[in-house]
């Protein structure tokens, strides 16, 4: 396997995201409490501890879509997740390639998470056109290209990468 460690945006994203949706649910639930004892408790009060679980379902899926790194199979290259993973086909796979983290400026996320333990969903800018990230650092970016649009990853050692999923696909 290949590990994907976190870069400095994202172990930035991430310590700064966690601690303000802690402190949100932390918050939200002290309201809730206080409001309970001092019998000031209206029906609508409610509502606080449904955003409480709501922020806090929001981080459990980012914690479990976060990329831990990626494997190379006959069948495939998989993203391994949190608690999932993600297969791409091998004859899905047209090309490989090395990017530079230039090629991701000014991307506009479409859809997914952006900096939260990791970027993955889909993303979109003028150069690259549409695009499906699994990252969690631009420093060492690898983009396979397939039938349907352009994957990109972050492998560690993206050499080592590149050179194995070159002979999968030959």
């Amino acid at each position: 396997m290949y590990k994907a460690s976190l870069g400095k945006s994202v172990k930035l994203g991430t310590i700064i995201g966690t601690i303000i949706l802690a402190f949100l649910i932390l918050t939200m639930l002290l309201i809730f409490v206080v409001k309970l004892m001092s019998g000031t408790f209206v029906r609508e009060d409610i509502m606080i501890p449904i955003f409480t679980l709501v922020f806090f379902a929001i981080l459990n899926y980012m914690y479990g879509e976060r990329i831990k790194g990626y494997d190379i199979t006959d069948v495939g290259v998989t993203v391994i997740k949190g608690n999932t993973s993600e297969l791409i086909k091998r004859d899905r796979i047209i090309e490989v390639k090395f990017i530079d983290k230039s090629d991701l400026n000014f991307s506009i996320r479409t859809f997914g998470i952006g900096g939260f333990f990791s970027y993955s969903g889909t993303f979109v800018n003028k150069k690259m056109g549409s695009m499906t990230w699994y990252i969690t650092q631009k420093d060492s970016l690898v983009m396979l290209v397939t039938k349907l649009d352009k994957i990109i990853i972050s492998p560690d050692n993206r050499e080592e990468f590149l050179n194995d999923v070159k002979k999968m696909l030959s």
